[in-house]
């Protein structure tokens, strides 16, 4: 009994080891989006953030001015007369003026495109100006300007008011100007922080502020309320001290001794967390960005994800998304997101990017990576492997127990269960052999759990009573079970889905497995995911995630009814139909994640509350950076989170932290250009009628996924209706008729929401001569135009008569010459039509003569092969007349294909000798070979090159007398300057002056002939030539009658485009 108390104790102690602590929300990193030079800003070290009444963001930096509305940037330089482009503070004023505090020339305003400059000259104690504040005073404003120096001095009434010279010296420099809310004994105050403490604007005048005691002397750079269930608690960023805070009656500090990593806070600003609970920023000099939620310190810095240490600005994102900018030291402008996917990798907590499986067991989320089983202990995620009871640290697969604190996962080296005080193998109870354990799910049977083990190799079924296995030869469509999921009817009968690789769909009942494929509606066979979902009317659904087909839903009170699929060709803004998991969360939202991010969509109809009303599309705008997801892995844990797999590592969506997003507003109108120059945006818009081409673009300020906003447009006056959307954010138009024209514009956004129109008239004026005036001046000039008209035309006829005459006989003359042309090829048809006839009937006449021989009876053998051999020469001689033909026309045509390489002539000489040595016997001659030693490099085709040098060769075979005595030809190769050269040599009668001129000719008929009986179609020759040429080289003839022919084939040694 004691041994079991102890044993119970361990439990319930292990138990709570791993449900106590913090939340493991607190490891994830928030959504990150960086803009730095390369996306547009100026400097990537930013001192000074402002959002603009239309919803732009500002930003101050060491190299200038430059504003975002969510897509690009644009620069906003100061005047030529600005003697620096360090900006340090920004502000706008009710009156629309923005502001522009220097490093070193004082202040600068921009107002309706006028720019005015106050320095120390004339208006400020000081050209430093550090901080910029706009407070509202009764029914006006004022601008309170802190300088480096020189105090505060305060615009009001369009007059400057400087503070008494006499301020103490380090109450001259002034960091910052914060609003502390009014609270019930007193109302809001306006004060400064300076280098000895602050300052608070009283009754127009800057006095110190007592209500802070003891920061008399302290360096003090930020203070904000934040409001606690006990009251309002102001915290205060004091230099080398860290954080103090101040709850009316005491102040506790914050620094690395007990908590707050930093000595160095510089600024501070606050946001809305999940159910309104305020949330504290600070941004430190050395330590990244800081953050205060639920009491307890967050960090954010280089070793998670924060291009810099160095944080100089925060800015309140407004209530929507981003929640929160951050201008940083060399690291340039972070968008930090309060919703969205918030990320957990290698950088903050994981062994590796590889995640396989995600379970909720045992008090909170497990991860299964290819380094281990990962579970949070309160404060940091740790790592269970081998060493803690594990058969393999590659963790394929988790599910939790259903009716006991556990977790089973399936691994490389088996199965396993986790309970509350470790891990132990458990035996499967068949071989798996090779197969592994992809998924698993322990449901409740008649005589305790389950546990399906779905394996590469079939289903597996474990309970109290023994292991069976489900293949295709007990009814599984495939032998593999990659997903599993269990339904429950209204009567309490359940059913096992399990989802497989290539084969669609089963369903268990009772006993015997149902499919479901593409013939009932499942737009593809590979299901890597189910999900479960019931919808306002009552009904009950399953979702599958498909491989390549979308998603698809099935009626689960009517199991054999057909699948209702959801593609990118039925439901717009699906980023991809590779579906790898389902999940829904608490509102019945439906979450489909895709290799492409995630898609949720929603159901608000009320009328037809199945049908989907909205698909919202998270991508890496929101976080999900990669954006492919892995299958195998999601899990909406017990607090409502959804967390997928990623290729980088694992990221969470946390419903209750997601913003109601801003109403979308400032649809305007960004630039006019009218032709080369551009037109005032104040001013009417009226085009002359040879003006343009006009181009308008517009803008709708959306700093969150701005580069996703899709603009429409209609011309009313020349288009009919809206054109389709798109994301190009102007329009241009050229040769407009005159009239007067309105430009419509509408947006949306990446949820679908619209705003517009935004309606732009403009006008396009008549031509000056489609005026009333001009009509008048014109009647009067017809009369006299008629006159003069009638004989500038007898005059025009005239010379247009001369005209003609010459242009006859011109085109007389030139239809002779070309009915000379015509008859010359018409001869030349004539004669190629009577060559080709000759040339092909006689060896057809050959062919036709050894056949009839051939069918003799008792034909002797000697005389077959005699025969043989005659059809043989006949085939040779057809082909290389064909050969020839065709070589013709493709290099008359243009076709003619080469493909060059490096060639030595020597091998393509020895090979010549080769391929006609044994016909060169038969005719009592001899090749003989002379070439160099070393290569003789030559850049040809080779297939061609073979081409010409077989003519060539059969040609001296052909032309030179046969034996006894025995004649020789010579292939000579030889290198040259760049060049490779070959001479064929033939011993016969050689040619005359007149066959010089016709050699290369086709159909030349020359005074040599063949000596052995040979045929010649009289295109060889021609043809070699050509080809020679066309790979850059050229065909040489030297011959003397009565001495030989030799004929030389001259190559470029190498690639010419080279040389």
């Amino acid at each position: 009994m004691d041994g079991m108390r102890l044993l119970l104790t361990l439990l319930v102690l292990g138990f709570a080891g791993l449900v106590s602590g913090g939340d493991p929300w607190t490891s994830l990193r928030p959504p990150l989006q960086i803009q730095g030079l390369a996306q547009g800003l100026p400097n990537s070290t930013v001192y000074a953030l402002r959002l603009d009444r239309s919803g732009r963001l500002w930003v101050g930096t060491q190299d200038g001015v430059a504003r975002y509305d969510g897509r690009s940037w644009i620069r906003v330089p100061l005047p030529d007369s600005a003697t620096t482009n360090f900006v340090r503070a920004l502000a706008e004023s009710p009156d629309g003026s923005l502001w522009f505090g220097t490093e070193t020339d004082g202040l600068w305003r921009l107002k309706d495109g006028l720019w005015t400059h106050h320095s120390r000259k004339d208006d400020l104690p000081s050209d430093r100006v550090n901080s910029l504040h706009v407070h509202r005073e009764g029914a006006g404003w004022i601008l309170a300007v802190g300088t480096g120096g020189g105090g505060v001095a305060t615009f009001r009434d369009g007059r400057w008011h400087r503070e008494d010279p006499t301020t103490p010296e380090g109450q001259a420099w002034v960091w910052k100007f914060s609003h502390l809310p009014s609270t019930p004994t007193r109302g809001g105050r306006l004060v400064a922080a300076t280098k000895k403490g602050f300052l608070v604007l009283q009754e127009g005048r800057w006095r110190p502020f007592t209500e802070l005691p003891g920061l008399e002397n302290e360096d003090v750079n930020d203070v904000v309320a934040v409001p606690e269930p006990g009251g309002t608690r102001l915290w205060v960023s004091a230099w080398n001290l860290g954080l103090l805070a101040w709850d009316g009656r005491r102040w506790e500090k914050h620094a690395p001794e007990n908590g707050f990593p930093s000595r160095f806070p510089v600024t501070l600003a606050t946001t809305l967390g999940p159910g309104g609970k305020p949330v504290l920023w600070a941004a430190t000099y050395d330590r990244g960005l800081i953050w205060r939620e639920d009491g307890a310190w967050r960090a954010l810095d280089e070793t998670r994800g924060l291009p810099s240490n160095g944080v100089y600005a925060l800015l309140n994102g407004g209530g929507g998304e981003p929640g929160l900018w951050v201008g940083l030291r060399g690291g340039g402008l972070v968008a930090l997101g309060a919703g969205g996917w918030w990320s957990l990798d290698r950088q903050n907590g994981l062994p590796t990017a590889e995640v396989l499986s995600l379970a909720d067991a045992l008090g909170g989320p497990w991860i299964g990576t290819t380094r281990g089983a990962m579970r949070w202990d309160g404060s940091a995620w740790v790592r269970e492997g081998v060493e803690h009871g594990l058969p393999s640290i590659h963790i394929q697969a988790l599910a939790p127990a259903v009716d006991r604190p556990g977790l089973w996962a399936g691994t490389l080296g088996g199965l396993a269960f986790r309970g509350p005080v470790g891990w132990r193998k458990v035996e499967v109870g068949v071989p798996l052999g090779p197969d592994r354990i992809v998924s698993l799910l322990e449901t409740r049977g008649p005589d305790g759990p389950v546990l399906w083990i779905g394996t590469e190799g079939g289903l597996l079924r474990k309970d109290a009573r023994g292991t069976r296995r489900f293949t295709t030869r007990d009814g599984l469509p495939a032998d593999n079970a990659f997903a599993l999921r269990e339904t429950r009817d209204a009567a309490g009968r359940t059913t096992l889905w399990v989802g497989t690789r290539g084969g669609g769909v089963a369903r268990l009942v009772e006993g015997r497995w149902i499919h479901h494929g593409r013939e009932t509606g499942l737009p593809n066979t590979t299901v890597y995911g189910f999900g479960e979902h019931r919808t306002a009317d009552g009904r009950h659904w399953l979702w599958a995630g498909t491989f390549g087909g979308g998603a698809a839903r099935l009626d689960l009170d009517r199991p054999d009814g057909s699948w209702e699929v959801f593609s990118t060709r039925n439901l717009p803004g699906l980023p991809s139909d590779v579906v790898v998991r389902v999940e829904t969360d608490a509102q019945g939202r439906i979450y489909l994640a895709t290799q492409r991010g995630v898609a949720r969509l929603t159901f608000k109809d009320a009328q037809a509350p199945s049908r989907p009303t909205g698909l919202e599309a998270f991508g890496s705008g929101d976080g999900l950076v990669p954006l492919a997801l892995t299958y195998g892995a999601s899990v909406r844990d017990s607090q409502g989170r959804i967390w997928v797999a990623t290729v980088e590592g694992a990221a969470a969506f946390d419903p209750a932290r997601e913003r109601e997003p801003e109403p979308l507003r400032g649809l305007s109108l960004a630039g006019v250009r009218i032709g080369q120059a551009d037109h005032p945006l104040n001013e009417p818009l009226r085009l002359g009628h040879r003006e343009g081409p006009l181009a308008l673009s517009f803008t709708l300020p959306w700093l969150h996924r701005g580069e996703d906003l899709q603009f429409r447009s209609q011309l009313v006056g020349a288009e009919d209706e809206p054109g389709p959307w798109g994301a190009q954010a102007s329009r241009e138009f050229t040769a407009l008729k005159p009239g007067r024209y309105t430009l419509r514009v509408w947006a949306r956004d990446h949820r679908g929401r619209e705003v517009g129109p935004l309606e732009v008239p403009f006008r396009v004026a008549p031509p000056w001569w489609a005026g009333p005036w001009a009509w008048l001046a014109g009647g009067l000039l017809v009369g006299g135009g008629l006159l003069l008209a009638h004989r500038v035309r007898v005059r025009l006829l005239r010379r247009r008569t001369s005209e003609l005459r010459t242009r006859i006989r011109e085109a007389t003359v030139e239809l002779e010459r070309r009915e000379v042309d015509l008859r010359r090829l018409d001869e030349e048809k004539n004669q190629f039509m009577g060559i080709a006839a000759h040339d092909l009937r006689t060896p057809l006449t050959a062919i036709g003569l050894a056949a009839e021989e051939l069918a003799l009876p008792g034909i002797a053998p000697e005389t077959v092969s005699l025969s043989a051999r005659q059809i043989l020469q006949s085939v040779e001689q057809m082909t290389a007349l064909i050969q020839n033909l065709l070589d013709i026309n493709l290099i008359e045509s243009g076709r003619l294909r080469l493909t060059p390489e490096d060639l030595d002539l020597r091998v393509l000489g020895a090979e010549q000798q080769m391929r006609h040595g044994f016909k060169a016997r038969t005719k009592g001659q001899r090749i003989e070979l002379d070439t160099a030693w070393d290569e003789v490099p030559a850049w040809a085709d080779l297939v061609h090159l073979r081409e010409v040098l077989d003519n060539l060769v059969s040609n001296a075979l052909k032309f030179t007398p046969p034996g006894p005595p025995e004649r020789v030809i010579w292939i000579r190769v030889r290198a040259q300057e760049g060049a490779g050269v070959m001479e064929i040599q033939d011993d016969g009668p050689g040619f005359t002056p007149e066959d010089h001129v016709r050699v290369f000719q086709r159909f030349a008929k020359l005074s040599a002939r063949p000596t052995g009986g040979e045929a010649s179609t009289g295109l060889g020759l021609s043809i070699a030539r050509s080809l020679t040429e066309a790979m850059g080289g050229r065909l040489e003839l030297e011959s003397q009658p009565g001495r030989g022919a030799t004929f030389r084939v001259i190559l470029p040694a190498r690639d010419p485009g080279t040389a």
